[in-house]
């Protein structure tokens, strides 16, 4: 059974799941015709090194190398080697990163150059099965609901899962329990809880799911020389739903249906401002959120209450999601943050000054309720001082109905869905 990580171990997962992000995006970079195996691993220890992170491999598998390169019908385990790649290949890159403690695992198939469009179904197929699993890891599933939803969307796709591939729990050990097969029926294993953290890994073939290994006791290969693929993520399983540690900025969702994982797709156009981009906070986003906070909420809370608001109220909830909107410069302009349980409750929703009566409060609140029917949640509501009567006018105009005084000089509005 998985162990839930504590939040300090959460932090620490974060960090080196974006480390093992930023590895993949300076690999994939180089990834072109007459490139080597091994020229692509000296890229991923040098940007290792600069961040601070080793290799997992072969601290805890005794790997000969420190990122696996595998080549075509090459399954997994590939060890870097000295032969360039060529035009049409395809690659899979697995990275194991190791940074405070704790470990990230993710792998993509990447192609290179020109492909054929044969190779693109297959890369196109394992991905999606990856992002089908992943949105199967949520609290109070069990472990073969990952299994399957991989399994049939392979199927689907008419290839073949390997079955000695297996996905695990992840933390202080880069293999911990539980193992997460990528086939068999829906709703047997143990349990998935809120806090454990999961890595995720289809391994899928053109051909039959057999494969051997090679006599460097490592590289595994298809039987029958049909090509592979394979991708993974480590994954934090939430109260709001899955939450991917090693997405990279340029990782697109193929299912689509993950809205609490990585990069948003939300983007609000202001006639003032242009285009406001909504993403999922950073910890570096910390110090300008609470800095919006004072500029636009304290004269509403000290007229309330005779206090400021302070920063433990915004991020003291670890199952409250979070997202910030920012301009094309980076600029922070609004943020939201919000949890779910038997309804969607916003807890702080703020919009800079500049940024009111843009459109881009409304845009958030509807997004917001995009997501609790998405999750079949019976409402969303939140509470606001009842003196900030700007705020409880634009909620009304949304819908939103008063429903009682939880504390001191503060409304509760709901808007059943």
């Amino acid at each position: 059974m998985g162990l839930v990580k504590t939040a300090e171990e959460i932090h620490a997962l974060r960090q080196a799941g974006r480390m093992n992000a930023k590895v993949h995006e300076q690999v994939s970079a180089a990834l072109q015709p007459g490139v080597t195996g091994v020229e692509l691993e000296q890229i991923a220890l040098r940007v290792m090194k600069e961040m601070g992170a080793t290799s997992s491999f072969p601290e805890w598998t005794d790997f000969p190398s420190a990122i696996c390169v595998s080549v075509n019908e090459q399954v997994g385990h590939g060890i870097p080697s000295k032969t360039p790649l060529r035009e049409g290949d395809i690659v899979t890159i697995d990275v194991g990163l190791s940074y405070g403690g704790m470990h990230s695992d993710a792998a993509a198939t990447y192609p290179v150059g020109e492909v054929d469009e044969s190779a693109q179904r297959l890369m196109q197929a394992t991905k999606r099965a990856l992002y089908r699993g992943i949105a199967a890891a949520r609290d109070g599933a069990r472990v073969s609901d990952i299994s399957s939803a991989i399994y049939l969307d392979v199927k689907s796709a008419g290839y073949e899962t390997v079955r000695h591939a297996f996905g695990h729990g992840i933390g202080t050990a880069l293999h911990e329990d539980p193992q997460i097969a990528n086939f068999g029926p829906p709703g047997r294993g143990p349990g998935l809880r809120a806090g454990m953290v999961v890595a995720i890994e289809p391994v899928v073939t053109a051909g039959m799911r057999y494969t051997r290994t090679l006599d460097d006791g490592w590289t595994t290969v298809t039987v029958d020389g049909a090509f592979a693929a394979h991708f993974e993520h480590t994954v934090l399983i939430t109260e709001a739903g899955p939450e991917i540690l090693t997405r990279a900025s340029s990782d697109t969702d193929p299912v689509g249906d993950l809205e609490n994982c990585g990069e948003l797709a939300l983007t609000v156009r202001t006639d003032k401002l242009g285009p406001i981009h909504v993403r999922r906070m950073k910890e570096a986003d910390r110090a300008a959120m609470v800095d919006l906070v004072h500029r636009t909420m304290d004269p509403i809370l000290m007229e309330a209450w005779g206090r400021r608001s302070q920063p433990n109220e915004l991020f003291g909830d670890p199952s409250a999601e979070a997202w910030v909107c920012a301009l094309d410069s980076g600029e922070m302009v609004g943020f939201v943050i919000f949890v779910m349980g038997a309804s969607l409750h916003v807890n702080t929703l703020v919009v800079s000054p500049s940024c009111q009566r843009t459109g881009l409060g409304r845009a958030l609140m509807t997004e917001l309720e995009g997501v609790a029917r998405r999750r079949q949640l019976s409402a969303v509501e939140l509470w606001v001082q009842e003196n900030n009567a700007t705020a409880i006018a634009f909620y009304e105009k949304l819908g939103f109905v008063v429903v009682g005084k939880p504390y001191f000089r503060t409304l509760h509005m709901r808007k059943t869905l």
